[in-house]
């Protein structure tokens, strides 16, 4: 290091390492001061000094490199001198930030969310309370046993169970209709198994389903639905609302479908009672379906209620005379006790397992707020979401990294308080639109939510929770007063087979001659509030809506090219028909 060919004692050299290490400076200078030190040393040795004496001399070894660190510092620029400063600041930030940072890793993984409310017990009080023998779901069970295909030799175990099948009676969607490739085959299966229609209808009269959820199927199911492995039991408040099975939906949407294959088998026979406790049937199967309020519920009994009106009105269309005067009035009675509240949309059981899982992955200040813990809610947030692409990228699916990444989670992401409030006033708007006529809804708050998700990248991030887990709740709204106006179109057909009976066999002349006689008011048009479009071609009734777009299109469905309609006339199509007499449901079959 320095170039002098006198060699000093080893005691001397070891001295100046010493101090010329502590002085932690750049190599140059480094350099310059061992040069001094040992130009000073030799020439104490050359004045006659020992070792020792030079040593004792010299000091603290500390001391004397923090000198020499000042005076070599001091000789720097100054713009030098500023650089070094930043530097330094900067590494003990650094230091400091990672050091910020590990505490908040430390402290967010050893802080787990407090669960404050079991949202499951919760939901699960929801749902009606009836003894034992005022419960639908045996005899719905029983009902689907006796409809379904006979259990071939060897087929599942009972502790396994078993899917159902009907391989006989009609399309797995939808229901069979008459004339259908299959219908004579359908209609003999029925006629072979009505015990099991008769089981189903007289469930639908019990005071409540009977059907108590779980995080498992149950053993006792296994007659009609694979149960699969058993859970391993616990307390509700440990599992998430959402990990909750829904396995009855499924099959009372399946016996809603046999019972509406039945009923059009009764008009063809002249079975007018049969027809009218057969959509009696499918509408309380949609109450029933519908217990603990959550969207998917809804949503399965809105598609309930909407085969009855359906059947309501091709009967009324086709065989009208299946029915006599006061079964007419009795469907008419079925129809009109419809409580309002089927066509609004109660989203408290939603609400309550989205607030569920705000609690598992949220923390709690105890006023409301709180910041997204990725340590502990990014594993139920992926099960949530199923797959996890899609989200942005903002979350990982690697335990190791959500821990580390959680301190930068829980800034980016929407806080508890903003989450929360956004969930509940969207839940509110969408019940308040629910009750709302389809001409007075504004549904574009599903369009602004969008909006706001997708106004940046960042904006992306922040609201990765509200984009996974809230639906499109504005067409939830849409769809409940759209099935208060299938309600509406049944009444009407009904309604207009009452007037052609009281009046020698004629159609009205215009839809305000309905009322009050045969109808309590004259229907309106759901899409505008305006009367009902209405017109007599040939002495032959047509009654439409204009529809989602406004336009009046003379009620006239998208057609093929063979003239007939290339689907079945529904709400989305430009024109809505609600009734065409003596249709011979031509409109209700699709060309194939």
């Amino acid at each position: 290091m320095v170039n002098d060919t006198d060699a000093l004692p080893r005691e001397l050299d070891e001295l100046i390492a010493t101090v010329v290490a502590r002085t932690r400076l750049r190599r140059r200078e480094r350099t310059d001061i061992a040069r001094e030190l040992h130009t000073h040393f030799r020439d104490g040795l050359a004045a006659g000094r020992v070792p020792s004496d030079l040593i004792r001399d010299f000091g603290d070894p500390i001391a004397s490199a923090r000198a020499l660190r000042a005076g070599s510092l001091a000789k720097r620029s100054r713009f030098d001198r500023g650089f070094h400063l930043a530097l330094t600041a900067a590494c003990w930030g650094f230091g400091a930030l990672v050091a910020v940072y590990a505490i908040a890793v430390l402290g967010l993984r050893a802080s787990p969310p407090v669960i404050s409310f079991d949202a499951t017990a919760q939901y699960l009080a929801k749902f009606p309370v009836a003894p034992e023998g005022d419960q639908a779901w045996p005899l719905y069970k029983r009902g689907l046993v006796a409809l379904a295909d006979p259990v071939p030799d060897g087929g599942a175990a009972p502790t396994t169970g078993r899917e159902l099948t009907f391989k006989n009676l009609g399309p797995t969607e939808g229901a069979a209709l008459p004339g259908d490739p299959g219908w004579e085959q359908t209609r003999q299966a029925i006629v072979e198994r009505q015990g099991g229609i008769d089981q189903i209808v007289a469930g639908s009269r019990k005071r409540a389903l009977g059907y108590l959820p779980g995080f498992s199927r149950r053993l006792e199911d296994a007659d009609v639905m694979h149960v699969g492995a058993r859970s391993s039991g616990g307390s509700t408040s440990q599992q998430t609302m959402f990990s909750i099975l829904l396995p009855q939906l499924s099959p009372i949407r399946r016996a809603a479908t046999l019972v509406a294959t039945d009923s059009l088998m009764a008009i063809e026979r002249g079975h007018g009672q049969r027809f009218v406790d057969d959509v009696d049937a499918m509408l309380r199967l949609a109450v029933h379906v519908e217990e603990g309020h959550l969207l998917i519920s809804q949503l399965v009994g809105t598609a309930i209620r909407a085969l009855a009106f359906e059947r309501v009105i091709m009967a009324m269309e086709w065989k009208p005379d299946a029915l006599s005067d006061a079964q007419l009035d009795q469907l008419a009675e079925v129809l009109e006790s419809i409580p309002a509240s089927a066509f609004e949309a109660d989203l408290s059981g939603e609400e309550l397992g989205l607030m569920d899982f705000i609690q598992r992955t949220y923390s709690d200040d105890g006023a409301g707020d709180g910041y997204f813990n990725a340590a502990h809610g990014a594993a139920l947030l992926h099960l949530m979401d199923g797959v996890t692409t899609g989200t942005g990228g903002a979350l990982g699916d690697d335990p190791a990294f959500n821990t580390l990444t959680a301190p930068l989670q829980a800034m980016a992401f929407a806080s508890r308080r903003e989450v929360t409030e956004l969930i509940a006033t969207t839940c509110r708007r969408t019940e308040a639109e629910s009750r709302r006529p389809l001409w007075e809804q504004d549904l574009g708050y599903d369009d602004e939510l969008e909006q706001k998700f997708h106004s940046s990248g960042w904006a992306k991030v922040k609201w990765t929770i509200p984009r996974m887990l809230l639906p499109a709740l504005a067409r939830v709204a849409h769809a409940r007063q759209l099935s208060k106006g299938a309600r509406d179109a049944a009444r009407m057909a009904v309604a207009m087979i009452h007037y052609r009976r009281t009046h020698g066999g004629s159609w009205p002349t215009t839809l305000a001659d309905l009322s009050p006689a045969s109808l309590p008011k004259a229907p309106v048009d759901p899409y505008n509030g305006a009367p009902l479009r209405y017109r007599l071609d040939g002495g032959v009734p047509f009654a439409w809506s204009v529809g989602k777009d406004g336009r009046d299109e003379a009620g006239q469905p998208p057609s093929s090219t063979s003239g007939r309609p290339a689907r079945v006339n529904s709400p989305s199509d430009p024109d809505w028909v609600w009734f065409v007499g003596g249709d011979e449901l031509a409109r209700w079959k699709p060309d194939r």
